[in-house]
């Protein structure tokens, strides 16, 4: 074939190409490359129909051999870099993409798809590199900055991936998943009321945005807005009618209003949709447990391979009185058993009421293990440093009655207080660390894990709670720490001499109560108290009846692996 009629040929096929006549485009591809198999733009070309043709193979080999004959065909670079991408040989394709940018340095779709590439090698700083290059090149390109901001997302970033979103939303202020990623990462700063705003405006620029529903519901329930949550997820199941978070959530929130029945039919839905749905089985288990169902419950949380279902288990097993298989089941435990507080907890109430021993070895007696401390003795500037911490501790956000939580009536922020603490707080996290050194020497009566396997690399999270007349903590522990801690800040001073005051007890979550007798503590705090305790001992706040609020910082101490 001459020059001329191939090029003629080739301009035809390309013309059939554009057109989606694929058929056509490809013989007449072939047909050149019977008279010159090394053809560099028609390799290039059938590679790429190829390609759009689902023939990955095929189009990764005919683009290898076109940028064998012209490596210097930016654009043939490319394509075999998405290819190789495409079939999951990042390695490969890694060679390709930087080849393409070499040649066209100003491709910001080659620096995007690169870094993709490189964040899935595990490159995140190379991957950082890649988006902020594509983002130079074009300001207002949607898919590498919200590439960026996942991976900020992903290494606990999230106030720069939000601040990412939002210089994007002035260049793309329609974008629905710029929207719906902004409020992924106001929801990783825990601030819901944001989040839900950002999450409607995704569903005001896409309006079937399934999605963007279901996290508008979550937002709104984080918010106590559990009527408008429901309508929310109710909005997602009519987009998507097998979306099976929605399911859940809508669950979860019927449960928290106490709707236990139509909440376990939601998730028996769930699982005609998904019967292996973890959440489902999970939230299932949580509302026979509450409707007093607890075999079906110990069914469901048997077959849940994980820390709380294992706990629950037990909870299940002391509901039913079945002592013996109760303590049977630890005679063989799992791994995660011995740092299970929540397993912690109910061996110590169980211990009590049927007079046995406590087999597991975090804290056998934890009331035994209370302390209380000044934590402002000795400081001449009290006053004032307490006015200085409430004043930066009103400027944080705080969630009303948050989802989830044990506050009644009261606010509460997000544990990050001490993630990069300044000015009182910082020297408030060195007066804590101060007093959790003095705890650990001293003498207690009693040995366990909580002693001698104290953490000695750990951090602290901590939080500010508000409570207002009424307001109150209801018994629960806190499964993730070790060490658990409140620093009073204010205290109400009424008629009633224990409103405000913490009480200790051995017993929560609803278990069944089979000796009142069981032991408690109450301490009535003042201005400038520090309490320390176990993690796993259940504590809760009698409520509040004057005007005056109580403000605390609470915290506890997570040990850190090594």
């Amino acid at each position: 074939m001459q020059t001329v009629e191939l090029e003629q040929v080739l301009k035809r096929a390309f013309q059939h190409h554009s057109k989606g006549q694929w058929q056509q485009a490809e013989s007449l591809y072939r047909t050149i490359l019977k008279s010159d198999p090394r053809q560099p733009q028609t390799l290039h070309l059938l590679g790429l129909l190829c390609f759009q043709s689902d023939k990955r193979k095929a189009a990764a080999k005919l683009l290898s051999q076109a940028v064998a004959i012209k490596p210097d065909n930016a654009e043939a670079q490319f394509h075999l870099a998405v290819t190789l991408q495409a079939l999951g040989r990042l390695e490969d394709a890694v060679a390709p993409y930087r080849h393409a940018i070499a040649l066209e340095p100003e491709n910001a779709e080659a620096h995007n798809n690169l870094g993709s590439v490189q964040e899935d090698l595990g490159r995140s700083k190379e991957a950082v590199d890649s988006y902020r290059h594509a983002i130079a090149i074009n300001p207002s390109y949607a898919g590498a900055q919200m590439n960026l901001g996942a991976i900020y997302r992903k290494h606990g970033r999230p106030e720069e991936a939000a601040k990412l979103y939002r210089e994007a939303l002035a260049h793309q202020p329609h974008s629905a998943e710029l929207h719906y990623n902004l409020g992924l990462a106001l929801t990783d700063l825990a601030d819901p009321a944001a989040a839900a705003a950002s999450f409607h405006d995704a569903t005001v620029h896409k309006v079937d945005y399934a999605a963007a529903h279901e996290k508008l519901g979550d937002a709104l329930r984080e918010q106590a807005r559990f009527d408008e949550a429901l309508d929310s997820y109710q909005t997602a199941l009519n987009h998507d009618p097998l979306r099976i978070g929605a399911h859940v959530n809508q669950a979860v929130t019927l449960h928290e209003l106490g709707h236990y029945d139509t909440a376990a039919k939601l998730c028996l839905r769930a699982l005609e949709i998904d019967p292996q749905s973890k959440s489902a089985q999970h939230n299932l288990a949580h509302c026979y447990w509450k409707l007093e169902r607890f075999k079906e419950a110990l069914l469901l949380f048997k077959g849940l391979d994980t820390p709380i279902a294992e706990a629950r288990a037990l909870e299940c097993l002391f509901a039913m009185q079945s002592e013996d298989t109760f303590y049977r089941v630890q005679e063989q435990p799992a791994p995660s058993w011995g740092a299970n507080l929540r397993i912690a907890a109910i061996n110590a109430f169980a211990a009590d009421q049927w007079n046995r021993l406590n087999p597991h070895p975090f804290c056998k007696r934890p009331l035994d293990f209370i302390r209380t401390y000044d934590l402002l003795e000795g400081k001449t500037d009290r006053f004032q440093f307490i006015e200085e911490l409430i004043a930066i501790l009103n400027r944080q956000t705080a969630v009303w009655e948050p989802f989830g939580k044990s506050t009644v009536a009261g606010f509460q922020t997000p544990a990050v207080l001490f993630e990069r603490p300044e000015g009182p707080l910082a020297e408030l996290h060195s007066l804590l660390e101060t007093h959790i050194t003095r705890y650990r020497t001293e003498q207690f009566d009693e040995t366990c894990n909580y002693i001698d396997r104290f953490p000695t690399r750990y951090t602290l999270n901590g939080w500010y709670g508000k409570l207002v007349k009424g307001g109150h903590r209801l018994p629960h522990i806190h499964p993730s720490g070790w060490l658990s801690g409140v620093f009073y800040i204010q205290c109400p001073q009424g008629s009633n001499i224990d409103e405000g005051a913490i009480e200790f007890s051995l017993h929560g979550y609803g278990y069944p109560v089979l000796n009142d007798a069981y032991p408690r503590h109450q301490h009535r705090p003042r201005s400038g108290d520090l309490v320390l305790f176990p993690s796993s001992l259940f504590h809760s706040t009698v409520p509040i009846e004057t005007e005056k609020e109580r403000l605390v910082v609470a915290f506890d101490l997570v040990p850190l692996n090594d």
